[in-house]
C-alpha cells in the first residue's frame, strides 16, 4: 500500500475507540441497516470495508463513508475530509477536505 493509504488508515484508527462506543450490532444487522440508509450503520460497514486489503472493498467503503457523511453522521465527516486531503479514492482537493 502506498503512504497515503497508511496515513488514511492511521487516521481512521484514531477514531476507532469512538466507533467502539457505538451500539453493538450483528454484522448482518449492520449491513441491512446500511442498505436501508442508516448513516451510522453505513459508517460502521464502511469502516469494516476500508480495512480490507482488496481495492474494490476499499472503494466501496469510501463510497459508503461519503454517503454516511452526506447523511449527517458526525464521525464520517473527518474520514471523508481525509479522503480529499490525501486523495484516497477521490481527486486530492484540500479545499474540499476542510468543508
Amino acid at each position: 500500500m502506498n503512504k497515503k493509504i497508511y496515513i488514511l488508515l492511521f487516521s481512521i484508527l484514531c477514531f476507532n475507540p469512538l466507533a467502539q462506543a457505538l451500539p453493538e450490532r450483528t454484522f448482518e444487522e449492520m449491513i441491512k441497516r446500511s442498505e436501508q440508509g442508516d448513516p451510522e450503520a453505513m459508517y460502521q460497514y464502511a469502516d469494516f470495508l476500508l480495512y480490507r486489503e482488496d481495492e474494490a472493498s476499499q472503494k466501496n467503503g469510501a463510497a459508503l463513508m461519503l454517503k454516511s457523511a452526506q447523511g449527517g453522521f458526525w464521525l464520517a465527516f473527518s474520514v471523508v475530509g481525509d479522503f480529499f486531503k490525501y486523495g484516497f479514492t477521490v481527486k486530492q482537493d484540500p479545499s474540499k477536505a476542510v468543508e
